[in-house]
């Protein structure tokens, strides 16, 4: 008999991508009898009930205490009732035989951890700002490569085994960005194993200019929070990130390099706009940073 599975999705205000990822999971190959599906809403303008109700045996909580996808995230892991645990962002569309397929990674490989097959689309139509994002989600790496010798591991799409929250614990709950890279660090740091299922694929729509400049400013506070408050990181390498890191602009040619790796037919002069997004999503996290480091509480 295959085990108990749940999914557990956040959702704030983003109601027909939660129907369509829904939707999604309503047509897993995997057994309905062995699978729960968690929506944790974070105080949305409209009531995620309407969406939800639509579809039988969905559970929809509420977290309105903590505005962050990790403590909706925490709520759902601790009402799950299966042996195994899926995180699943709203936006995201998982194939027909996703979880059946990341399923039979722990249950074969031996593994505690395993991360699904993330691919970027991309609209019919779309710009330099939808490329950079993809670039952005693959970490410069091209979509073949990005889960191999990996030491931290994001959490659209991960597949775990219940007992790895029991040793690590659960996310830290009031921070809205790179949650996922502090608690994959402690993962790790226990000992619990890493594996990748390339046929466990979902997929995730590139954003557009106005959500990747929002996202990279959230992010830079979020980065600010981890690495430079609970890292308790030295005020030399605050101010080397803010400097080299976050305002020396990306290497065109690198990018170049990337877009041609990836299979995508731009030119030269496409690919220093791309860098340009780029650079401008590198500004908006720097200004993040600056953000959270000015507004911390001490």
């Amino acid at each position: 008999m295959l085990p108990l599975v749940s999914v557990v999705i956040p959702h704030l205000n983003n109601e027909i991508r939660l129907k369509a990822c829904l939707n999604a999971l309503m047509g897993q190959t995997y057994t309905k009898e062995s699978l729960e599906i968690i929506v944790v809403d974070n105080g949305s303008d409209l009531d995620a009930g309407i969406v939800v109700e639509g579809f039988k045996d969905v559970r929809l909580l509420v977290e309105k205490s903590v505005k962050s996808p990790y403590a909706c995230r925490n709520k759902g892991i601790e009402a799950a009732k299966g042996m195994i645990v899926i995180l699943l962002d709203a936006n995201c569309l998982p194939d027909p035989r996703f979880i059946e397929k990341g399923v039979s990674r722990l249950l074969s490989a031996g593994s505690d951890v395993a991360e699904g097959n993330l691919k970027v689309t991309l609209s019919e139509n779309y710009d330099p700002w939808e490329i950079a994002d993809m670039h952005y989600t693959y970490g410069g790496q091209t979509g073949n490569s990005i889960n191999i010798n990996k030491t931290c591991f994001r959490v659209a799409g991960l597949f775990f085994w219940k007992y790895v929250t029991d040793k690590t614990g659960l996310f830290i709950p009031n921070i809205r960005s790179l949650g996922d890279m502090e608690w994959s660090a402690r993962v790790l740091a226990d000992g619990f194993r890493l594996g990748y299922e390339g046929e466990a694929v979902c997929y995730y729509a590139a954003k557009g200019k106005k959500a990747s400049l929002i996202r990279s400013f959230r992010v830079g506070k979020g980065r600010g929070d981890v690495y430079f408050t609970r890292a308790k990181a030295k005020w030399s390498s605050i101010l080397y990130s803010l400097i080299f890191l976050y305002l020396r602009p990306p290497n065109v040619f690198n990018v170049h390099a990337w877009i041609k790796e990836e299979g995508l037919k731009l030119t030269f002069a496409q690919a220093i706009k791309v860098s340009y997004c780029l650079w401008r999503n590198k500004i908006a996290m720097w200004r993040g940073v600056i953000y959270f480091l000015i507004h911390r509480k001490n």
